[in-house]
């Protein structure tokens, strides 16, 4: 996915400039079709894999859970225990759904519902909470700060190239098609789950076959 590294890039070296509307609107018209294609490729990829119907309760309760939690301290609370889930997933603990071969875990359910995107554009669209959230996290018990943990965990790019976007969707400056692009850009941007599926499926595949000789 080199076209998406450089297009992340060019958004965080020039995260100043492209809060001028004019020059925003370029970019989201260049970027537009890109992501996009992004987007339907994870769409068929979800569409392939299939998801068990209490994976796909799993995923409803996180995208509501973004939508109605509107308050700072519970925004905060619950970005960290999206993030503690995270890693909790990585060794193989928390809720698991099983799928064939292979397991789906929280990390995997989170990465492929909207929760993520549901509270960004919670926090986005109401000026009292945004606030919170426009500058770089200083401490690490601050709002803004559980928030670029859990980013810093969701997505697959490096935070120097994220950052800048995520303070111009804070801004406050953007229309509500600007505030979608944003939002697709960081769907774009989430780690890899379905090659994670496809890893973890080799894998078993191969323990098997090797436990065979054994």
């Amino acid at each position: 996915m080199s076209w998406l590294k450089n297009a992340v890039s060019k958004v965080g070296e020039k995260a100043e400039a492209i809060k001028q509307s004019e020059r925003f609107q370029k970019l989201q018209e260049k970027t537009s079709v890109v992501v996009a294609s992004a987007a339907e490729s994870v769409k068929r990829a979800r569409e392939k894999i299939g998801r068990p119907a209490n994976a796909i309760e799993f995923e409803a309760q996180l995208e509501n859970r973004a939508k109605t939690t509107r308050t700072v301290p519970a925004i905060q609370e619950m970005h960290k225990t999206w993030a503690q889930s995270i890693v909790a997933s990585n060794n193989k603990e928390g809720p698991r759904v099983s799928e064939g071969d292979h397991d789906l875990g929280f990390k995997e359910m989170f990465l492929q519902s909207r929760a993520l995107e549901n509270s960004l554009e919670v926090i986005i669209s109401e000026p009292s909470l945004r606030e919170h959230y426009m500058k770089l996290p200083t401490a690490d018990d601050s709002p803004v700060a559980a928030l670029h943990e859990l980013l810093s965990k969701s997505l697959a790019f490096p935070a120097a190239q994220w950052q800048g976007l995520i303070q111009v969707a804070m801004s406050g400056i953007l229309s509500g098609d600007q505030v979608t692009w944003i939002l697709s850009i960081v769907t774009a941007m989430k780690n890899d789950w379905w090659n994670w599926h496809i890893f973890g499926v080799a894998v078993r595949k191969s323990s098997r076959d090797q436990s065979q000789f054994l």
